[in-house]
């Protein structure tokens, strides 16, 4: 499953159009978030985000090059993120479902029973969290544990 990722902010929706137009004419969709609210009150911008250029996770390395000659990314940038695609992520949020096969999980904090049991016991608070990873498909609660 493949999602939009942001690669490039604007202050005005009027400079992302330049980069979108190039990339659009490569092949590769785009979408501008919060360009029709910026376009209605410019000073909205600035408390928004401004404009996002984002475009499919999977587009990412083929328009590496032209966010390079637009002068959106440096020839560094553009080298470290080839190499963090090359690479294997061990992120635990960038696993996949035990149960379902599913990607799109995320990772839950959740206070630890006999924790948050004896911290009340005692009246002390402490922030004693296990992590868990949470599946959005499937609604399953796995721990980092069994993923590895």
């Amino acid at each position: 499953m493949s999602k939009f990722i942001t690669v490039a902010t604007f202050t005005y929706p009027q400079e992302a159009y330049v980069i979108k137009s190039r990339l659009e004419a490569e092949g590769i969709p785009v979408f501008l978030k919060n360009e029709l609210t910026i376009q209605t009150d410019n000073f909205l911008s600035n408390a928004m985000g401004g404009v996002q250029l984002q475009i499919m996770e999977s587009d990412l390395e083929s328009s590496l090059p032209l966010l390079e000659e637009a002068g959106l990314i440096t020839d560094n940038e553009a080298k470290a993120t080839k190499e963090h695609l090359q690479k294997k992520t061990t992120d635990p949020a960038q696993s996949i479902c035990p149960n379902c096969g599913s990607d799109n999980i995320s990772i839950n904090k959740k206070p630890n029973s006999w924790w948050a049991a004896f911290l009340l016991l005692i009246g002390i608070p402490g922030p004693f969290y296990k992590k868990e990873l949470h599946c959005f498909d499937c609604h399953q609660d796995f721990e980092l544990d069994k993923e590895k």
